[in-house]
């Protein structure tokens, strides 16, 4: 990350995870399937996000069966293609054309309504196009830790608006990141627009 990147604070954070709780969406219930794989992402594997089209690892399927991660599979698609928010965070891998990751996330919560799930999927850039090397489930305090460490390059306009204080600007990478605006100081709850570099979703 460069020097200046502008990050969140802690108490930001746990605002941004509130509101990401708030809006929760229901854990879709999809079984493991080869089938059900290929009606999530097409023969070839894509999906459109808010950022350009995302592809599928060649081993993602193999990966979650063989990790137990079945009963997450409904969780993916819908992590990408419509994230609560996308974390850019340095990493550098050997086989990726970019030194950072994103890390696209979104809160689910169970069909009882009493239990949040706060979902990830990694991609990296890799032949020219950003590829999903991972999708899981982590835990509140590291998606906490998550927030606080990244850039973030974009959050969902219904939740950002329950932060009226931010406000998106790019960052060096030419990704969005949100930082605290120095505009903002009612507290009408209105909130700010998102920048019309980012797409809305």
């Amino acid at each position: 990350m460069p020097e200046d990147a502008k990050k969140l604070t802690e108490q930001q954070a746990v605002q941004l995870i509130a509101a990401m709780e708030q809006h929760a969406a229901k854990t879709p219930v999809l079984e493991l399937t080869p089938e059900n794989w290929e009606a999530e992402f097409g023969k070839d594997g894509k999906v459109q996000t808010p950022i350009g089209e995302v592809k599928m690892g060649e081993h993602q399927y193999l990966k979650m069966q063989a990790k137990g991660r079945g009963a997450e599979l409904g969780m993916v698609k819908p992590t990408l293609t419509v994230p609560d928010a996308i974390i850019e965070e340095y990493d550098l891998q050997e086989d990726a054309e970019r030194n950072t990751k994103l890390l696209f996330v979104k809160t689910f919560i169970d069909n009882k309504g009493g239990k949040y799930s706060h979902f990830e999927s990694v991609t990296i850039k890799k032949d020219g196009l950003e590829v999903s090397i991972s999708s899981h489930i982590v835990s509140k305090k590291a998606m906490l830790r998550k927030l606080t460490n990244g850039n973030i390059a974009l959050i969902k306009p219904v939740i950002e608006s329950n932060i009226s204080e931010w406000h998106l600007d790019k960052n060096q990478n030419g990704l969005p990141d949100l930082v605290p605006s120095q505009e903002s100081t009612t507290s009408d709850n209105k909130g700010t627009k998102i920048s019309e570099t980012t797409k809305k979703i």
